[in-house]
């Protein structure tokens, strides 16, 4: 279009940004995992209704059911991660295995 000088174009816009509690969102109420680094039994503080415990190459190595205490025995030397899960949330945190 052509607009004589000292003419200006508005152009606007109307947009909604949403913003997300990614916290709320993403998380199980806190869970507190010890000792850590954990040897034989790993405690659990707070709420959940299942657990996954996964290896460092990403396989499945045990699972819970709302328990407070784990027994790690089975598990090698390393590193591992824990998936909790409670009212649609989900929980990951890291422990090491001695």
């Amino acid at each position: 279009a052509l607009y004589k000088s000292g003419e200006t174009k508005l152009v606007t816009t109307e947009f909604t940004a949403k913003t997300t509690d990614i916290e709320a969102q993403a998380s199980v109420s806190k869970l507190n995992f010890y000792p850590n680094p954990v040897k034989d039994v790993l405690y659990i503080d707070g709420e959940y209704s299942s657990l996954e415990i996964y290896n460092s190459m990403g396989a499945l190595v045990q699972t819970a059911n709302g328990s407070s205490k784990i027994d790690m025995t089975n598990l090698q030397s390393g590193v591992y991660f824990i998936k909790a899960y409670h009212n649609g949330k989900i929980s990951t945190d890291k422990i090491v295995v001695k």
